[in-house]
């Protein structure tokens, strides 16, 4: 698989999040309002015209009762385009709750798992 060029992985978010939302016959209208955005903005998101910020996607993973990240987040694709060297998030500014720790170290677990089988498979 080619790594992910410009925007691409936000247009494949969001439409994880729209396949989500839809699965469980949620409303754009509802789903934004239980995230505290606009529905405007989710729409966007979905379309891959916006952006997420990473406190919006485990907020609507919590809001869809989505219980791993890697149901939205293309990991494999943030893996293969991720540079070789060590991972690291950075947080600044919120607090993160428990249940947001967890879905966070769930996608970084993830990303290992799939940078360390790629290293395996050259």
């Amino acid at each position: 698989m080619a790594p992910v060029q410009g925007d691409e992985i936000y247009e494949l978010l969001g439409q994880r999040i729209a396949n989500a939302r839809e699965l469980r016959g949620v409303k754009q209208a509802d789903l934004s309002e239980a995230i505290g955005i606009s529905r405007a903005s989710l729409a966007n998101i979905e379309a891959g015209r916006q952006r997420a910020y990473l406190h919006h996607v485990l907020e609507i993973a919590r809001a869809l009762s989505i219980d791993s990240l890697d149901k939205l987040v293309p990991v494999s694709i943030v893996a293969e385009s991720a540079p070789t060297g060590k991972i690291s998030f950075e947080v600044s500014g919120t607090k993160l709750s428990v249940e947001q720790r967890k879905l966070l170290a769930g996608v970084v677990s993830a990303i290992g798992k799939e940078r360390d089988t790629i290293k395996d498979g050259d």
